[in-house]
């Protein structure tokens, strides 16, 4: 929950948070991340309401996200599999 903080600074945020995601590395473990959002437009809009756009909003980032985790995930450790093993690495 973000009180009195419009859509724009949300975004600017989550886009902050994902950025120093992205930099923190964890001996090669990668960190995902999905991160959903709504404001509350009026005063007779519901928390319930805005509660769940902003987790339909995350899991619709989790869908799209997913393709490009697993690539990364390979990437990793066809990367450990080159780094440890010689013979991989002349195969690979």
């Amino acid at each position: 929950l973000l009180p009195k903080t419009s859509y724009g600074e949300t975004e600017l945020i989550t886009k902050h948070i994902y950025h120093e995601i992205e930099k923190a590395s964890l001996n090669d473990i990668i960190i995902s991340v999905s991160i959903g959002w709504d404001t509350k437009s009026s005063p007779d809009q519901s928390m319930m309401e805005v509660y769940a756009k902003a987790e339909e909003c995350m899991y619709r980032k989790k869908l799209t996200e997913s393709q490009s985790m697993r690539s990364k995930t390979i990437q990793v450790i066809m990367k450990t599999l080159n780094e440890t093993n010689k013979r991989e690495r002349i195969h690979s």
